[in-house]
């Protein structure tokens, strides 16, 4: 085949459709194949051409035969009309002879006879001779046909094979230009695309570096990077002020750091060399996050710093340089230091306070016992006037409050300082605690109670609760309201409410009320005069028990939800 070089010019606008149809090379490729196709849609007139030649010769075929078939038709006549002829000439002459000599009509016949059946013999001999002239012209015709079809199949099928060829040579040919000018076409777009991709990271790369710069700069925090070697490369204004001073950038003999001296968080002195980012660029730690460091300036002064120190490393894993980030503790900790002087001396008050408490509670009870016991005689001897015995039960009764003050001043002092109330648990039924602590107050309570509400607790220590809620309900229930006390029992658990309608409690004190000499009304100063612990006391009484006391006041309503689980699970302390 003939080499040909062909050349294709596609505009941009026809590029841009193909692309839409998919890979450009491939689509081309397909054009190609359907523009060699166009050839091989020749074989419709191949197989009509087939065809009519197959009629042709059918057509010549069946002509051939009706010929043969005739000819062999009008020699079969001209030899029976032959034969027939002979026959009568033959039988005129036999005839003639026969009376030539004398013979008798039988004698004539006979000898007629037998010549017959000997021409019969003979011409069925000439018949099947000419039978057999006819096949051997028939097969002889046939096979010369045949031979000259086979010779023009060939000469077609070599046509045929010969036109393939160049359909296949031509979409090869086709093929391998599309291909070449895609291939043209895709590195010119590669090439533009390179370039435009080129610009494009140019202008990032410098849009980078400015805002790299400008976070550097204004970076609330001070900044600074070495290289590998230690060679401070960079740092902002903010280093500087926190070092005192600015060191040369890339000088060789000032590595790790720019600041003057260093010392470790315990204040022992640290060499340059040994600083966490001449850790971080030797490998010793992967990277340093929130370490104390103390730094010393030119004039002496000292800052306590924050360090925060990334190494940066190249693909193979290698370090190449670090960033380190740090910010100015000095004030932080100097506060941190007064708030634990100011917390230990709290504490130590605190305490003090609270023994003090324990002593005079305890030293109290035995002055007050002899007032109690004097009056008492006072009383029995029936020597006082009307007005001297109001006196004296006055005094009863205040020593009464008094010793009740000094025994949740020594329980205060228990909880806070003795790790927890006592208690002695034993099988109780709280419908009788409740009865009793009802009838000791003699105001009009509401009871309401459901089910089992006996478990194994201390019956005096949860009477001592009750009795603090129920009180405080009294004290603050509005006037012509009733306090209602509610038991019911909750699975493993007995709850029991007290409610009272009257101003809620504010919302910024409730989280407080459980807290010691706090009360839920802190402006209101309280009608029986307590010290703001009964509260605090119904809480650790409870905890105890491994139970809870919450509070809740909302709507006029205020209630107090007291949990206790029947039997002792664990056991059970209150928080300190």
């Amino acid at each position: 085949m003939t080499n040909q070089s062909i050349t294709v010019e596609l505009d941009e606008e026809t590029v841009r459709y193909l692309t839409t149809l998919g890979e450009p090379i491939v689509v081309l490729a397909r054009l190609a194949a359907s523009a060699a196709d166009g050839f091989r849609n020749r074989h419709p007139q191949r197989d009509q051409t087939d065809v009519s030649l197959r009629v042709e010769r059918a057509e010549a075929d069946n002509y051939d035969t009706k010929k043969r078939e005739a000819n062999e038709k009008q020699e079969d006549e001209l030899l029976h009309i032959g034969r027939h002829r002979v026959d009568q000439l033959a039988q005129a002459q036999r005839a003639d002879a026969d009376r030539e000599r004398g013979r008798s009509t039988g004698e004539a016949d006979a000898a007629f006879e037998r010549e017959r059946a000997i021409l019969e013999v003979q011409r069925s001999s000439s018949d099947v001779a000419l039978g057999w002239e006819r096949v051997e012209r028939r097969r002889f015709r046939t096979d010369m046909l045949a031979a000259e079809r086979q010779t023009t199949d060939n000469d077609l099928t070599g046509e045929r094979a010969n036109a393939d060829t160049l359909i296949v040579d031509l979409r090869e040919a086709n093929e391998q230009m599309v291909a070449a000018t895609i291939r043209a076409q895709e590195s010119t777009e590669r090439a533009d695309s390179a370039r435009s991709s080129a610009e494009t990271m140019t202008n990032e790369l410098r849009a980078s570096e400015e805002r790299y710069r400008t976070l550097f700069d204004l970076c609330p925090v001070a900044v600074y990077s070495c290289d590998a070697s230690g060679v401070i490369q960079k740092f902002n204004h903010h280093a500087a002020e926190l070092w005192g001073r600015e060191p040369a950038i890339g000088d060789l003999e000032e590595r790790f750091c720019g600041s003057f001296k260093m010392f470790r968080a315990d204040g022992s002195f640290m060499p340059h060399e040994q600083c966490p980012m001449a850790e971080a660029l030797s490998g010793t730690i992967s990277d340093v996050r929130d370490v104390e460091v103390s730094i010393e300036r030119p004039d002496g002064s000292r800052v306590t710093l924050v360090v925060n120190i990334r190494p940066l490393r190249d693909k193979d894993g290698e370090v190449t340089s670090a960033i380190s980030c740090f910010y100015d503790i000095t004030e932080r900790k100097q506060a941190e230091n007064r708030l634990a002087v100011s917390l230990d001396r709290e504490r130590e008050l605190a305490e003090f306070r609270e023994k003090f408490i324990g002593i005079l509670g305890h030293d109290l009870r035995t002055p007050l016992a002899s007032i109690v016991m004097a009056a008492g005689m006072l009383l029995e001897r029936g020597h006082l006037d009307e007005q001297d015995e109001k006196s004296v039960a006055r005094i009863i009764r205040s020593d009464q409050r008094m010793s009740e003050m000094i025994t949740q001043l020594l329980d205060l002092t228990r909880a806070r300082l003795g790790g927890g109330l006592p208690i002695e648990r034993k099988p109780t039924d709280l419908r009788e605690v409740i009865r009793h602590v009802v009838e000791e107050f003699g105001a009009t309570i509401q009871q309401e109670v459901h089910g089992d509400v006996a478990g194994l607790w201390d019956g005096g220590r949860l009477a001592e609760a009750l009795s603090n809620l129920v009180g405080n309900a009294i004290e603050y229930a509005t006037r012509g309201t009733t306090v209602i006390v509610k038991a019911r029992a909750e699975e493993g658990d007995v709850v029991i409410e007290v409610d009272n309608h009257g101003e809620p409690i504010p919302a910024d004190e409730l989280p407080f009320i459980f807290e010691p000499f706090r009360r839920a009304r802190p402006l209101e100063k309280s009608p029986t005069g307590n010290l703001g612990l009964g509260l605090y006391i119904a809480h650790q009484i409870v905890a105890s028990h491994g139970g809870t006391l919450d509070g809740q006041s909302a709507d006029g309503v205020t209630t107090f939800v007291l949990r206790l689980p029947r039997w002792p699970v664990a056991e059970s302390l209150p928080p300190s």
